[in-house]
């Protein structure tokens, strides 16, 4: 593609603006998932694409066979990538397929917050994703990537009956694993009726986290943005912000520069549009391909003795049999400076390197608020999906947005910039100039990744493996998910040393560490993250669906992981039961800051 036509495709994409029309959403068809969107509304991350990659192919021509092809060019892609050229894979071919422009799907699209609930999920998972942002802040580091990182605090703003949940929840975590999990977490709540007390912080271990948590500074800062009507906060560190798009464009740039088209591929606008398996497919004991797979694309057809499906939200568009368990969920967010037709009378909302989350109506509502640049700099809110379609569950467009959801969003950054929220008469020229977009989330049915082998219940076979479903949480999670999933394509032998991808995880997993190169460390990650038709069966029957997950709120949520935890299939672990190499994490991420 030419530089004339990159730039007239830029043009197009960026200037065009699509809002939804009103009423269009109520006749919008429920989809479990269909192929990406040819022209996606456009985040703030994509405005400034890179000039490499927009409309990149490798080559004119699609190859017709390659070692392994990774579906999907985001974070999980992308790392997927990294690991495979970097170390497993240095002499296989790579061949990498993306829809659209190179990480213009959900990557691209997200609020950049690096983040997870600890106090709501299980804790080896949790521990697994500090773990996992860890690898990301010392890659970022490492390679002086220039993708405004930005080591934060996370403040999850809560009211009752949630605060209630919470704070037990980090009480049980600061009992049980005060050595970990117990050194990042704390909560702390208030009587809102009571409008000054003494200054409260929270002391912590310096060498843990560097000094205390002034939380009436955050208080201070709530009642600036107009949310006092909150019980208390969840405190919690490891947490970031960052640029997403120019992140996973400096790795897929850097393996484009490092290797030739016949090692490393990358090609833009090739949509997979059916997966097929091969007969008498198979992976020789040298790694040689033998083809397991065609993919079909309007370019051709490819074919490969492995694939990776780092589709999230559109993974049920190549395997129907996932409609289930990881499903779309359209999320929309939006964006202003403080600067423009509205006056700032409280003057720039400053949020010192904080992330908010705010947590209300049992947990049914959910908005988050992130800042670039620093005091005064552009404002950021994603949520709102109490008030859209279905939840946004199950709609798969992400070329359109919801007007009741934009205005419910611009409502939000108007009381955060004023301290005053917009009435329904109000008219929208009051505000400054709001970028709205649109992205799909891959929502797992019992809420965690699935990363592995995909079993033959679900449609797959030799060579055929999944990292998907991070259920808003892709950031914190795809760097360590996309090395595991990296470990298993490389140390199975999907050429028939087994009946089916449907056995016992641990007993192959094992025997594979036994066979592993002496070159490379092996990483565990907690089992219920492991694709396997015994996972399926948990999820169908101890998971209600997500739309009903989604609409009812945090009381069913706790009602499935207590039956989990009652079923002995989500046991309560200590500092030592953490997986090996899931202890390794920064307390604050900014050592020596002071919150």
């Amino acid at each position: 593609m030419s530089p004339a036509e990159k730039k007239s495709m830029l043009s197009a994409i960026i200037c065009s603006s699509r809002p939804e029309p009103a009423g269009h959403c109520k006749e919008e068809q429920r989809c479990t998932s269909g192929l990406p969107t040819a022209e996606p509304s456009i985040s703030p991350w994509l405005l400034e694409p890179s000039s490499k990659l927009m409309g990149f192919r490798s080559t004119e021509d699609l190859p017709e066979h390659a070692d392994i092809v990774i579906v999907g060019s985001g974070i999980t892609g992308a790392f997927a990538a990294h690991f495979l050229k970097e170390g497993w894979a240095k002499d296989l071919s790579v061949v990498m397929l993306d829809a659209r422009e190179a990480c213009w799907g959900s990557s691209g699209q997200n609020i950049g917050s690096i983040d997870t609930l600890i106090f709501d999920n299980a804790w080896d998972v949790s521990a697994m994703s500090l773990e996992s942002i860890q690898l990301l802040r010392d890659f970022v580091r490492d390679n002086e990537i220039p993708c405004e990182w930005q080591d934060c605090l996370g403040v999850y703003v809560t009211q009752q009956p949630v605060i209630g949940y919470s704070s037990a929840s980090v009480a049980d975590i600061k009992t049980a694993m005060p050595d970990s999990l117990g050194q990042v977490i704390d909560a702390v709540t208030w009587d809102r009726s009571v409008t000054s007390s003494p200054p409260i912080r929270v002391d912590r271990d310096p060498m843990a986290t560097g000094g205390g948590w002034d939380v009436e500074k955050i208080r201070e800062t709530l009642a600036g943005l107009g949310m006092q009507d909150s019980d208390g906060v969840v405190l919690q560190a490891n947490t970031a912000t960052v640029h997403p798009y120019r992140l996973v464009a400096w790795i897929l740039e850097r393996l484009l520069e490092r290797h030739e088209a016949d090692r490393f591929a990358l090609h833009t606008h090739t949509p997979v549009t059916r997966l097929s398996q091969r007969d008498g497919g198979g992976v020789a004991a040298d790694g040689s391909d033998q083809r397991n797979w065609t993919l079909a694309t309007p370019r051709g057809e490819i074919s490969a003795g492995r694939v990776l499906l780092a589709t999230n939200g559109y993974t049920s568009a190549l395997l129907p049999d996932l409609e289930d368990l990881i499903i779309p969920v359209r999320c929309q967010a939006a964006a202003a400076a403080q600067t423009g037709g509205v006056s700032l009378k409280k003057g720039p909302v400053d949020l010192e390197n904080r992330i908010y989350t705010f947590l209300c109506e049992d947990g049914k509502r959910a908005e988050r608020l992130v800042q670039r640049g620093g005091s005064g700099g552009q404002l950021i809110v994603a949520g709102g999906r109490h008030v859209a379609a279905d939840f946004g569950v199950g709609h798969c467009r992400d070329d359109v947005t919801e007007p009741m959801v934009e205005r419910h969003l611009e409502n939000i950054l108007r009381g955060f910039m004023d301290g005053e929220r917009m009435n329904e008469t109000e008219s929208r020229a009051d505000l400054p100039e709001v970028r709205h977009w649109a992205g799909i989330e891959g929502y797992a049915r019992d809420y965690n990744p699935w990363v592995g082998a995909v079993p033959e219940s679900l449609g797959g076979g030799p060579g055929l493996f999944l990292c998907a479903g991070y259920t808003l949480h892709g950031l914190a999670m795809a760097p360590l998910c996309a090395k595991r999933v990296v470990q298993d394509m490389m140390m199975t032998n999907t050429g028939g040393d087994r009946d089916d991808v449907d056995g016992d995880d641990e007993l192959i997993h094992e025997r594979a560490l036994q066979e592993r190169p002496a070159t490379q460390d092996m990483l565990q990650i907690p089992s219920k993250l492991v694709s396997t038709s015994g996972r399926v069966e948990i999820a169908m029957e101890d998971w209600p669906d997500v739309q009903t997950m989604e609409e009812e709120g945090l009381e069913t949520y706790i009602r499935a992981a207590v039956g989990q935890i009652m079923k002995g299939r989500n046991t309560v672990p200590g500092d030592l039961r953490i997986p090996g190499g899931l202890r390794r994490f920064e307390g604050r991420g900014a050592t020596g800051r002071r919150w």
